[in-house]
């Protein structure tokens, strides 16, 4: 019945059109939430570093993938500590809508 993702709304599925098929998105993305659970450091050395590091990779690997990331604050202290060739890189992949 929707279990804890109704919050409130009074949820009834409607049946599937096999001529109008139900459409999917899936959306990649991260949420990081500064200073919640550990310190803004701690969880940026021990989590968001690596997701921004491997969204880097994935990225510049194929341009069909997009990502979201919503959290600034972590992106610019990553962006601080990357080499000028991964800043160049990672400008291209936002001018090309893929971040």
């Amino acid at each position: 019945d929707g279990g804890a993702w109704k919050q409130g709304w009074d949820v009834k599925p409607k049946p599937l059109d096999p001529n109008n098929p139900l459409k999917v998105f899936i959306v990649p993305h991260s949420h990081c939430d500064p200073g919640w659970i550990k310190t803004f450091d701690v969880y940026f050395r021990s989590q968001t570093k690596g997701i921004l590091d491997t969204i880097y990779n994935a990225l510049k690997k194929d341009k069909r993938r997009k990502f979201i990331w919503a959290e600034i604050s972590y992106f610019e202290w990553w962006w601080r500590e990357q080499p000028k060739h991964v800043q160049e890189t990672m400008t291209q992949i936002i001018n090309d809508g893929q971040l």
